[in-house]
């Protein structure tokens, strides 16, 4: 965001591109110069990045530029748990703690921010989905990791959308039988 409304003029000096005042910004201080500056002088200014952004990209969380560090934070650490498919202890891990530039967390922190973001997006999905709605269920396999997934589909505006809501483990009928014959001998 801060590179559409300043040019970076190098030493910590930025011009705004709007009315070409000036601000200075140590490094590593954070945007609050320009954020004041953007707020005093340029209202409006958000929404008119948030309009550009729509139009061109799907949004996340980094691209404004001025999202609290906590939040920044836990955000970073989602996406690098989720994305790479790792335990939610790895927060905890040294050798994570030792090559990652997130602030440390910890795994109830981060199990609070989640369930927080699930209940939050399950509103999302929830308001747009108005009245008629369709469950789909499907089941797929990866080796020996039988996966069922619930979706609900739905029409948005004239688009179908098709959201996940749950996925769960599944014994295949061979493997239940099994267990169950194992179970009949005592």
């Amino acid at each position: 965001m801060w590179s559409f409304f300043y040019s970076d003029l190098g030493e910590g000096l930025f011009q705004c591109k709007k009315c070409g005042c000036k601000r200075k910004q140590a490094s590593g201080s954070g945007y609050s110069n320009r954020l004041g500056h953007m707020g005093a002088k340029h209202a409006g200014y958000g929404s008119e990045y948030a309009e550009l952004q729509a139009a061109t990209t799907t949004p996340t969380i980094d691209m404004f530029g001025f999202v609290d560090e906590i939040t920044l934070n836990i955000y970073q650490w989602m996406r690098w748990i989720i994305q790479r498919n790792l335990p939610i202890t790895e927060v905890e891990n040294k050798l994570t703690r030792e090559v990652v530039t997130m602030t440390p967390t910890t795994v109830r922190t981060m199990k609070t921010y989640m369930r927080f973001t699930a209940a939050k997006v399950g509103q999302t999905i929830e308001g747009e989905m108005g009245e008629s709605v369709a469950l789909m269920y499907d089941g797929w396999t990866c080796h020996s990791l039988h996966i069922l997934g619930i979706f609900a589909v739905y029409v948005v505006n004239g688009v179908r959308n098709q959201r996940l809501l749950s996925l769960s483990r599944w014994m295949m009928a061979k493997q239940l039988v099994l267990t169950l014959s194992t179970w009949n001998r005592f």
